[in-house]
């Protein structure tokens, strides 16, 4: 079953199922997920290159083989039993459909969420847009001034800065993430 976030927000689930690559679940995730993936980081990597080098055939036809390699290894080392389980994947696609699928017809208690993490991603930042109080979410691609415009506010609570700039492409810390699109 195909389930919205307002849905999602409403109902308790014993298994969230993050399907996506473990890069992508390292970056970020919705709480209480556990990366069950049907493509890890370089089976990711080489479909993305066959998608847009060689064929969208191609892409699929080895996606199709990594997947059912991946969601057997889950169901042999995973217990589903007796579970309500949500799924997803980035926008609700290909990766979440097919492990959706296969433990459907399993007759597990699986929904997957409606576009994916991209939606959840979208409510919560119009969740926090949303907070009374004058709170504000400032976002943008690295380098476009952020911090400066931080710095300049009066108040303003700069979580980036008080974490070192951790995360962000400034900081001398740990991995930075991707510059993906929000939203």
């Amino acid at each position: 079953m195909l389930i919205d976030m307002n849905d999602y927000l409403k109902t308790d689930f014993d298994m969230i199922i993050d399907t996506r690559s473990p890069r992508e679940f390292e970056e970020s995730h919705i709480p209480g997920s556990i990366n069950l993936y049907v493509l890890n980081n370089e089976e990711h990597h080489e479909i993305g290159y066959l998608y847009k080098q060689v064929s969208k055939k191609a892409a699929n036809k080895k996606g199709v083989i990594y997947i059912l390699k991946n969601i057997a290894s889950h169901l042999e080392n995973n217990e589903f039993e007796n579970k309500k389980i949500l799924i997803y994947c980035a926008r609700g696609g290909k990766r979440s459909e097919s492990f959706y699928v296969i433990l459907r017809q399993l007759g597990f208690d699986v929904y997957k969420l409606n576009r994916g993490y991209k939606a959840y991603r979208k409510y919560v930042s119009g969740y926090l847009q949303n907070i009374p109080n004058n709170f504000l979410v400032l976002r943008g691609p690295s380098g476009c001034g952020k911090s400066e415009l931080l710095q300049n506010l009066n108040p303003s609570l700069d979580l980036e800065g008080l974490a070192n700039h951790y995360g962000s492409s400034f900081g001398s810390k740990g991995k930075q993430p991707s510059l993906k699109k929000s939203g």
